[in-house]
């Protein structure tokens, strides 16, 4: 997902600090708005604060995600029901 974008903000480009309700650190920001302008969204300001705030979610399904899967590995074909 990272891909060592870098992206200069302009202090107008931030959403009010009001409408962030959320945890999420200043690189938080930084990235989101990042992969924003890569996928060539501009949400409104209501709308970025709502992506800021379900980033942290996000950030934490993805850590649980299992990515050791070797190349040729399906799914099918990794399931062992002795492991449940």
């Amino acid at each position: 997902m990272e891909r060592g974008i870098f992206v200069a903000l302009d202090q107008n480009q931030l959403p009010e600090r009001k409408l962030l309700m959320s945890d999420s650190a200043p690189s938080d920001l930084v990235r989101v708005t990042a992969l924003l302008e890569v996928a060539e969204f501009s949400p409104t300001p209501e709308q970025k604060a709502e992506i800021l705030d379900a980033y942290p979610h996000v950030r934490e399904m993805l850590a649980r995600l299992k990515r050791d899967y070797g190349f040729s590995d399906e799914p099918a074909h990794v399931f062992t029901p002795l492991k449940f």
